[in-house]
């Protein structure tokens, strides 16, 4: 990426974003994301660097039907991950709506896109791989639906990052801006040879070696990433909100996102095996992922 990914102070955003992606050339469920954090916090500027990456397609916002239409013209399966920069818009819908399009998400996260019968479309078998979810929202709406995440279990399908700044690297940005302006978004780009990738991509599954050693290693990690996504917002009767912790998470998936994430992760750096510095970063990534506990960047 450009400099300005480093003035946002996002390499560590950026790290976990690109180690989604490159997950969809090591597993057939890719890894999702979905950054939370304050209203102007550089969520979307970060997500749209990737418009035009192969295999994602960008939208504005997206409706369940209107995912079905994207995977049946998809024929060669080419689609593996949807970036939308703003969850908050489709998010906005009535209730009904919006129930509908987690229920979609969650159907095409883990099984893919098989049938859908809604009584807008027509029903027909629709074979599709699982895509994935690049995403962001701000810490309000999160609160707001976290309730139904939680409950209808798309919460341990996807990776919530949450974070702030630092109020020094508040003054780093806002200096940045100062001394060049608001045209940041003509120049962040992020360049297809970090994602290991070329123009004439070509998709071949990769597979990355674990030590026998390491093995292991990454079950704690999976427990406490599971912990970790436990918690979600609540409201006492005086009306006073509070943090708890919600039904427990099985940690078998958990752990399965962990161990993509050091594949990912060892595949971006050139390597055939998984060593102890993608078991550090995994970790890392754990802490981005607790609510009302976000990492300062």
């Amino acid at each position: 990426m450009t400099t300005h990914s480093n003035v946002l102070h996002g390499k560590q955003i950026e790290e976990i974003i690109n180690c989604a992606i490159a997950s969809a050339r090591l597993s057939r469920i890719p890894l999702s994301v979905i950054l939370v954090s304050l209203s102007g916090a550089g969520k979307s500027l970060l997500l749209n660097a990737y418009t035009g990456i192969p295999g994602i397609h960008r939208t504005d916002s997206f409706t369940a039907s209107g995912i079905y239409t994207l995977c049946r013209d998809d024929n060669k399966n080419q689609l593996r991950h949807i970036l939308v920069s703003d969850l908050n818009i489709p998010l906005s819908r009535k209730s009904s709506t919006v129930t509908m399009l987690i229920g979609t998400l969650i159907g095409l996260m883990s099984e893919g896109m098989v049938r859908v019968d809604d009584g807008r479309i027509d029903g027909k078998a629709l074979p599709h791989n699982p895509v994935g979810l690049l995403s962001a929202m701000t810490i309000d709406e999160f609160t707001r639906q976290s309730r139904l995440m939680h409950r209808v279990g798309l919460i341990r399908r996807l990776m919530p990052i949450f974070y702030e700044y630092k109020t020094t690297s508040e003054m780093d940005i806002l200096k940045y801006y100062a001394e060049n302006g608001h045209h940041i978004n003509d120049t962040f780009r992020v360049q297809l040879s970090e994602l290991r990738m070329t123009k004439d991509h070509d998709e071949k599954t990769i597979v990355i070696k674990w030590p026998q050693n390491l093995k292991q290693t990454v079950i704690p990690l999976g427990m406490k990433l599971a912990e970790n996504l436990r918690y979600m917002p609540s409201t006492n009767v005086n009306g006073k909100r509070k943090i708890v912790q919600g039904s427990r998470i099985m940690p078998v998936s958990t752990q399965i996102t962990i161990q993509k994430l050091c594949e990912a992760r060892a595949f971006l750096n050139q390597r055939g095996t998984v060593n102890e510095s993608d078991i550090t970063f995994a970790g890392n990534v754990c802490d981005f992922t607790q609510y009302g506990k976000p990492i300062l960047l």
